[in-house]
C-alpha cells in the first residue's frame, strides 16, 4: 500500500507532463529534465518494481499460511483479482512510453485482444505501418493505467473487509525507509 501511494504521488505529477500526441517525445523531454522528471519517473519505475515483489510475497506468504481458503477466501479471491489489476496496469505503463519494448507489449497485447471476439476491426491494423497510431489508442492505455490503480486502491478495501484489525502501512521508520531508498536509488541510477 505505501508503494501503491508514491506510484499515484508520482503517477499524477508525470501525468502533467505526458502528451498522448507524442507520447516518446513527452517521455524523452521528462527524462531530460535533470530536477524532477528523470529521477521522478525512475522512483514510479522502482515503486511500481518494489510493489510487485511485495504483493508476489504476501501472496506466497498467505497461501503457505494457509490463508487462502474458510473466511480469508474473500480475501484471496479479491487479492488475486487485484494482483491482475497490477498487472494490466503495468502493462499499459509500458505501452504508453511506446519505445520498443513498449511497442512490442502493445503489438502483443493487440492479437491477444484480437483474439477475443470483442471488436469489429482488428487492433493489429492500427500497427501495420500505413498510418501514425491515433492518439486515441495511447489515450485509452493512458485511462486504464490511471483509473486501474485507483481502482486497486478502492478495491484493498474488499481485500481487508474481513481482516480484524487490518495494517495497511508498514511500520513508520521502515515505510520511511524504504521510499527514502528507492528515492535515493532513482536519484543515483
Amino acid at each position: 500500500f505505501a508503494m501503491l501511494l508514491v506510484l499515484i504521488v508520482t503517477g499524477l505529477y508525470l501525468l502533467v507532463f505526458y502528451r498522448v500526441s507524442a507520447p516518446w517525445a513527452s517521455v524523452e523531454r521528462m527524462v531530460n529534465d535533470p530536477w524532477l522528471g528523470r529521477w521522478t519517473r525512475s522512483l514510479h519505475r522502482f515503486a511500481s518494481d518494489a510493489m510487485v515483489i511485495a504483493v508476489v510475497i504476501h501472496a506466497f506468504r498467505m497461501f503457505a499460511q494457509a490463508r487462502s481458503w474458510g473466511p480469508r477466501a474473500l480475501a484471496w479471491i479479491s487479492g488475486v483479482v487485484l494482483l491482475l489489476f497490477v498487472f494490466v496496469s503495468g502493462w499499459t505503463g509500458y505501452v504508453i512510453v511506446m519505445d520498443t519494448f513498449g511497442a512490442r507489449l502493445a503489438i502483443e497485447g493487440a492479437r491477444l485482444f484480437d483474439a477475443l471476439p470483442v471488436l469489429s476491426e482488428p487492433l493489429r491494423r492500427i500497427f501495420s505501418g500505413e498510418r501514425p497510431i491515433p492518439s486515441a489508442f495511447f489515450f485509452i492505455n493512458l485511462f486504464l493505467h490511471v483509473a486501474i490503480p485507483l481502482g486497486v486502491a478502492a478495491g484493498l478495501w474488499i481485500h481487508v473487509s474481513r481482516v480484524a484489525r487490518p495494517a495497511l502501512l508498514p511500520p513508520k521508520m521502515l515505510s520511511l525507509a524504504l521510499i527514502g531508498g528507492l528515492t535515493l536509488l532513482a536519484i543515483v541510477w
